[in-house]
């Protein structure tokens, strides 16, 4: 899956982000949010960079990711 507009691209995890997720799982701010891989979810979807939080991102994802 990939969505982007000007401003962000939402695109699949793949294994060069794994730095990126130990970082993302390391910090006590993001796991303050994170219920862990045991949690069954439908989706599970988070945004690791906390100078992202409260910016729409995780709305428009979902309103894109269920439109379609």
């Amino acid at each position: 899956m990939r969505i982007e507009n000007n401003q962000i691209r939402i695109r699949d995890f793949t294994k060069d982000d794994l730095p990126l997720m130990l970082k993302w799982l390391t910090d006590d701010r993001v796991l303050e949010f994170y219920e862990g891989r045991d949690v069954r979810f439908t989706m599970d979807q988070f945004i690791g960079e906390p100078d992202y939080w409260n910016r729409g991102i995780g709305t428009e994802f979902l309103k894109k990711k269920t439109a379609g």
